[in-house]
């Protein structure tokens, strides 16, 4: 029903929160690359270097690095289990997506590449922009659809009124969105 859609998206958008319309596959397949990915990375990570000969040794120079990438390890193992298998193919497609993007890493590491700059700006502005709330079309240069809350504001207000506003909020987020790593020369 529409309005029952109309309401929550109201309600949603008064909690100063953007409403986000996904399927089910599409939401589940997100929570794995967002929620349950990073666990399983975290997991290996421990298990990696535990698991190493020079652990006695190295365990002494862990510090911040080490616990923060850890920390997901120290929940419930059976928690962890469950919420991996959750929904396996989409964990095992984004495992193998990581699998490549950390290959292509480990062979820009191994070739002593220029690549391993490019690779490292690229993480470091996704980062930035995530941060900065500046990820979304408008950013990526694509179509930008009007949200639930530019429909009732144009209801509410009338198309000039609500256009300027969108006008002042897109300049605002522009400034987020800046967010371009400067080589050092």
């Amino acid at each position: 029903d529409s309005g029952s859609v109309r309401t929550i998206v109201s309600m949603v958008e008064r909690l100063r929160a953007k409403p986000l319309f996904l399927d089910a596959h599409e939401h589940d397949s997100y929570a794995a690359a967002m929620t349950y990915l990073p666990i399983v990375m975290s997991s290996a990570y421990v298990t990696t270097t535990a698991g190493s000969d020079g652990w006695r040794e190295m365990h002494r120079l862990a510090a911040a690095e080490f616990a923060d990438f850890s920390s997901l390890a120290s929940n419930d193992p059976q928690d962890n289990r469950d919420a991996s298998m959750a929904n396996p193919e989409a964990m095992v497609q984004w495992l193998d997506r990581f699998i490549t993007v950390l290959y292509g890493y480990r062979n820009q590491i191994k070739d002593d590449s220029d690549g391993l700059l490019d690779s490292f700006i690229t993480a470091w502005e996704a980062r930035a922009k995530w941060e900065a709330g500046a990820v979304g079309d408008d950013a990526e240069g694509r179509v930008r659809m009007p949200t639930a809350g530019d429909t009732m504001a144009t209801f509410m207000v009338g198309g000039r009124l609500a256009d300027r506003y969108r006008e002042y909020t897109q300049r605002t987020e522009k400034k987020k969105s800046g967010w371009k790593y400067l080589r050092k020369t």
